[in-house]
């Protein structure tokens, strides 16, 4: 994902659509606790590293709920889908991969937080595999 990229989606009742443009840091799967609860899967599949000045919402603003002082997740008010993690502190957004209308286009590049992946859950993708959150050189590497 090395160019600059137009990317759109929404939710599952078509309430929130959004676009963004730019280059996105990374592309990833989470296994952490939080994650999990808040996707209501297995684990958390996000293109993040927007600027939240880079998206825009085009039917209406998704709510957000407020998990720390620093992290949060939007999502649609009316059918209750996650669109994104958010990092409050830093105006950092990670939308959800399953809500893109073409997910093919953002490969994640990694799985982290597998020291809390679920024991019985196999994926044989040949990524690389972090305990938490991998360092930046790690990633670009």
């Amino acid at each position: 994902m090395g160019n600059e990229i137009e990317l759109s989606g929404g939710c599952l009742c078509g309430a929130i659509r959004y676009r963004t443009t730019g280059i996105p840091l990374t592309t990833g799967h989470c296994h952490c606790q939080q994650c999990r609860r808040q996707s209501g899967a297995l684990f958390f599949s996000g293109v993040g590293g927007f600027p939240a000045e880079n998206i825009s919402w085009l039917n209406k603003d998704p709510a957000i709920y407020e998990e720390s002082l620093t992290r949060g997740w939007s999502f649609c008010p009316d059918c209750g889908s996650s669109i994104a993690r958010l990092w409050l502190d830093e105006a950092t957004t990670w939308l959800c991969i399953g809500t893109l209308d073409a997910p093919e286009l953002v490969a994640p590049k990694y799985h982290m937080f597998t020291e809390e992946q679920i024991p019985w859950l196999d994926i044989d993708d040949e990524l690389p595999r972090y305990p938490r959150y991998p360092t930046a050189w790690e990633v670009e590497s």
